[in-house]
């Protein structure tokens, strides 16, 4: 089963990775980053450790209308790129990829769109959100 999660944010803000993980150690999250160059451009996996194991996300950005048609979801304002960041039957890379983008909206004045309540959640919400899932990982076998 593969999950899609949404992040709304003003392209004009989008960090580099650098930024991106500078911003990801000041939060204490424990995910470093594979420098994949530009995000804006780049498309598919983006390699990561969480907490020191193994890690990623699939990553695809582009305008906001391409994923929702005609249906934008309310309070945009103004953000008018999204990433989706996919993840597939492994809950650490649901956590990892959550994380990751919940603390990239702090930098891109970005918001996440939740599906279940269709409506939008701040930066801390969404983190907040994220991390609660991380004790649903399950250790990794030796």
């Amino acid at each position: 089963m593969s999950v899609d999660s949404f992040f709304c944010v003003r392209d004009a803000k989008l960090p580099t990775i650098p930024q991106w993980q500078a911003a990801l150690d000041r939060a204490g999250v424990g995910i470093v980053l594979e420098d994949v160059g530009d995000l804006r451009t780049h498309t598919g996996y983006l390699p990561a450790t969480h907490r020191g194991h193994p890690s990623g996300f699939e990553w695809f950005y582009g305008p906001v209308a391409e994923n929702f048609g005609g249906d934008l979801p309310d309070g945009l304002d103004g953000r008018e790129h999204v990433i989706n960041c996919v993840t597939h039957s492994d809950m650490r890379e649901l956590v990892c990829g959550s994380v990751a983008c919940s603390v990239l909206l702090q930098l891109a004045d970005g918001v996440f769109f939740d599906e279940e309540s269709e409506g939008l959640l701040d930066p801390a919400a969404a983190l907040a959100q994220a991390l609660s899932m991380e004790p649903h990982i399950k250790p990794a076998r030796r």
